[in-house]
């Protein structure tokens, strides 16, 4: 086996783990106050992604010109726009992460047809462990300490502060985390990562990491992510239908439309003072922030992760990105950006075969409503891994076959 197999493999058995060192440079707070997003990072999947990288580099001797004539212009393109966006040594750091990530994506797209039959095992044990850890969280209502924290757990206990609780029959319950930011967030990439692996011949080993993974689902109570289940199994009934192909054309402007709309339902129901569930009110009070730090520099925007630095001057403290991940990307990178995202994401979704367009469909619908996708490294690359699949030769070419079969 090759050496890069191997690095991915461990990368996709890894993927759930936080374990990283930060930097704390002067711009990475504000306030006096330490803000996570701005922070530099290097995460052991990080290292796993380099390594990857590396041998399939030497290995393989992928790259030249002619053969790779569109990533070279795009890259380049990139790196252009790039000058152009970073305001900042906050923008620039992020700028060099969605490179690392494009590189990857494009390694995907280039291997997919090998790297799917190598993806299940260890993406299992990721589920299995995640269930497994997110269960024991739930039962002793805090974090569990020891080995664990090598995977990157966070110090949690339903005693502190700001901790995100579920009632049920009038008991509060912790949510857990597992090795993940939030609830949310792991269960967003819980659910994907069964999409991806949920195909015959279910074995014992599958069947308890299956077991594993929706038992973290159901503990997380992420609404967002029930949401996105259900409409995940509505879509799956569509995609069997005739009207597959004018759904496509329709989901995403649908979805880019109504984010656009959401700004100036924000602006109309806070000019109200109408009264809301205090998350709701955060996430209505961030969207009219998007609104106005969007109208700062609506071309190119603020620069890359920079949404937060602006919420000070709106008088806005909760220090958070904005909850849609298509607003964020209006902000921070404009006009420009949102419609090369635009144009990108549509390019993915005509090419998706069924079981990786209902994991982006899934990504798209709770990215309406939340912000991880963009923002938190987990995710980050399991979406890096489905885009750049999408655009891999193989995909495209089963595409076509399960159209005609259909």
């Amino acid at each position: 086996m090759k050496f890069y197999y191997f690095f991915f493999q461990l990368l996709i058995f890894f993927l759930p783990t936080q374990l990283a060192k930060h930097f704390w440079p002067e711009w990475a707070f504000i306030f006096g106050i330490r803000i996570d997003y701005f922070a530099p990072a290097i995460f052991i999947t990080d290292i796993l992604i380099f390594l990857t990288l590396v041998f399939w580099l030497v290995e393989e001797k992928p790259l030249s010109w002619q053969k790779n004539r569109n990533f070279f212009l795009s890259l380049g393109s990139l790196v252009f726009f790039a000058f152009l966006n970073s305001q900042s040594p906050l923008s620039f750091f992020k700028w060099l992460k969605f490179f690392e990530l494009f590189i990857f994506g494009y390694f995907v797209a280039r291997e997919w047809g090998k790297l799917k039959t190598k993806i299940t095992i260890p993406l299992l044990g990721a589920i299995f462990y995640t269930g497994v850890i997110a269960s024991g969280q739930f039962i002793l209502e805090k974090s569990l300490g020891g080995m664990i924290w090598w995977l990157g757990e966070r110090q949690i206990n339903i005693g502190f502060a700001g901790m995100p609780l579920a009632r049920v029959f009038g008991r509060e319950f912790l949510r857990p985390f597992a090795s993940f930011s939030h609830p949310n967030q792991m269960a967003g990439f819980i659910f994907v990562s069964l999409l991806l692996v949920l195909e015959k011949p279910l074995t014992k080993f599958k069947l308890a990491a299956l077991a594993s993974g929706a038992v973290a689902l159901l503990l997380s109570f992420s609404q967002n992510a029930w949401l996105g289940v259900f409409g995940v199994f509505f879509f799956s009934l569509v995609v069997n239908k005739n009207n597959f192909s004018k759904f496509k054309n329709i989901f995403l402007p649908l979805l880019f439309f109504l984010s656009l709309a959401q700004i100036f339902f924000a602006q109309g129901l806070l000019s109200r003072d109408y009264l809301f569930f205090d998350f709701i009110q955060k996430r209505l009070e961030l969207i009219w922030a998007a609104g106005a730090v969007f109208a700062k520099a609506p071309f190119f925007g603020v620069g890359l992760g920079s949404f937060i630095v602006h919420l000070p001057t709106l008088s806005q403290w909760w220090l958070q990105p904005v909850h849609n991940i298509y607003l964020l990307i209006l902000v921070e990178t404009g006009i420009v950006g949102f419609l090369v995202c635009f144009w990108f994401l549509k390019k993915a979704i005509v090419f998706l075969d069924k079981k990786l367009f209902l994991s982006l469909v899934f990504i798209l619908l709770t990215g309406f409503f939340d912000h991880y996708w963009l923002t938190l490294q987990q995710t980050q690359i399991l979406l890096t891994i489905i885009l750049g699949a999408s655009f891999s030769k193989n995909v495209r070419i089963e595409n076509k076959l399960w159209k005609k079969i259909r």
